[in-house]
């Protein structure tokens, strides 16, 4: 069995949720960017990733560079 160990912090998570919203608002509600659905679709996932690493608190990237935002008690 695979198991994560969180490694995003608390500041990370709020900051990679603002992102998302932005990333989310920009994708789908500011009409410019979503009149091309390729750039739409884009901003869109990157939203999506952002949102899962902030809510599951476990990156991909951080674990392969062995970095970790949390705090070590």
């Amino acid at each position: 069995m695979i198991t994560l160990k969180p490694n995003v912090g608390p500041f990370d998570r709020i900051l990679r949720g603002g992102f998302a919203a932005f990333f989310f608002y920009l994708a789908f509600v500011y009409p410019e960017t979503s009149s091309d659905p390729f750039i739409a679709l884009i901003l869109g996932v990157i939203a999506l990733v952002n949102l899962i690493v902030a809510i599951i608190a476990v990156c991909p990237i951080y674990s392969l560079i062995n970095m970790s935002t949390c705090d070590n008690k």
